[in-house]
């Protein structure tokens, strides 16, 4: 199978040889995807004075793989000194990007510690994109940068977040990231934000999303072709956090079992629960009729 589905938005259950840490350096983003993850209500930004320190916590801890995340991470004014310093002392550095920044002059620094970027592109045209991202225009300086990338010869991964109006065009979005060279990629189900409903997982959707993940699969034999939080049935229900996954806020000293089960900040100043997958994703998976392998 030229893919794997997963129920971690991080990592997959096949991938768990090494420890990963996704690092939210900065909480600035120049987005509004009102999916987002990322904590407080204004920007934050990574001291890089602590920067021995986070290298100890993370090698005590036995990291080795650090994913720059956010936020938009290349909006960290010392996003490069970061990059630099994790990738000389040996740590396996990846990017998750929303594109928005990745012109010319970024992508040959890029190219030069770089092999492989994560960007983000929620559908194959302009206005399911830039409505999922609340930004015009985003659509086309993201199909840009991933050509541009491609060009480069850094190899892209891209991440499509999909809801329900979203699930019967897997096929066609698969088709345009072929198109523009794209050999991996991972359709992500949307997590809903303060609910623990899901209608992903009713019965007629996903087997509406087994259907075309499986023809896409079989389709673009030369593509990886990655589920997160999307098919119940193929997902399995064991999630690593803490053990295989942690996450790391803009402090850089304390290291969560994963981003998505912190606490999170509210605009009117309290704290939440975080949006993770954890329980409500399983108990759901058991409501609607599927067993945990």
């Amino acid at each position: 199978m030229n893919g794997y589905d997963s129920i971690c938005c991080f990592r997959s259950r096949e991938e768990s040889l090494g420890k990963r840490v996704c690092w939210e350096i900065t909480t600035d983003c120049n987005l509004n995807c009102p999916f987002c993850h990322r904590s407080g209500s204004g920007p934050a930004y990574y001291d890089v004075r602590n920067l021995d320190v986070t290298a100890g916590i993370l090698r005590e801890a036995r990291i080795d793989n650090i994913i720059l995340s956010g936020g938009e991470p290349l909006l960290h004014p010392q996003f490069f000194r970061i990059l630099d310093y994790f990738g000389e002392r040996g740590f396996e550095m990846d990017v998750c990007s929303n594109g928005m920044l990745l012109d010319e002059t970024v992508t040959e620094k890029l190219k030069m510690r770089l092999s492989e970027i994560s960007i983000s592109i929620d559908g194959f045209e302009e206005t399911r994109h830039d409505a999922m991202r609340r930004v015009p225009g985003s659509f086309n300086r993201v199909r840009d940068a991933v050509r541009r990338l491609v060009q480069a010869g850094i190899t892209v991964h891209t991440t499509t977040v999909v809801d329900v109006p979203f699930s019967g065009q897997i096929a066609q979005m698969t088709a345009f990231l072929h198109e523009l060279g794209v050999r991996s990629a991972s359709f992500l189900g949307l997590i809903p934000i303060g609910t623990g409903r899901n209608d992903l997982f009713e019965p007629a959707i996903q087997k509406l999303l087994e259907r075309q993940v499986a023809a896409v699969r079989d389709r673009f034999q030369d593509m990886e072709i990655n589920t997160k939080q999307l098919l119940a049935r193929s997902s399995g229900c064991t999630c690593e956090a803490g053990r295989i996954v942690f996450g790391m806020g803009t402090d850089g000293t304390e290291l969560h079992p994963c981003l998505l089960l912190r606490k999170r900040r509210s605009a009117a100043g309290g704290s939440t629960k975080g949006l993770c997958p954890g329980s409500r994703y399983l108990t759901q998976i058991r409501s609607v009729g599927y067993e945990c392998r």
